[in-house]
């Protein structure tokens, strides 16, 4: 499975370039990073491609800069959608498990 295999119009989803994923394919960890002014409670959700979490944790962002790893050696290959909430903004991105 490859990202060209989902449109982003299709499904409604836009990567957003302030969110960054990696790696991008990867195995058995993600690594997400939020750069940007916003500061506050940020709401993490990964969901499979047919809409369920799997993973959903509160963090709190304090800096410009801020990174969590997520273990996703136990989840089967595809794609996921990583959602990020700080504040009224959200961030989307796809992740790919290979």
């Amino acid at each position: 499975l490859t990202v060209n295999d989902i449109e982003p119009e299709a499904n409604g989803l836009e990567d957003d370039q302030t969110l960054t994923l990696y790696p991008n394919p990867g195995r058995d960890l993600m690594v997400m990073s939020l750069d940007n002014a916003e500061t506050g409670n940020i709401m993490i959700r990964v969901s499979d491609i047919s809409g369920r979490v799997i993973h959903e944790v509160t963090d709190v962002k304090r800096y410009e800069s801020w990174s969590r790893n997520v273990p996703m050696a136990s989840q089967e290959p595809g794609v996921y959608i990583v959602e990020l909430t700080i504040g009224e903004n959200t961030y989307k991105q796809r992740w790919i498990k290979q």
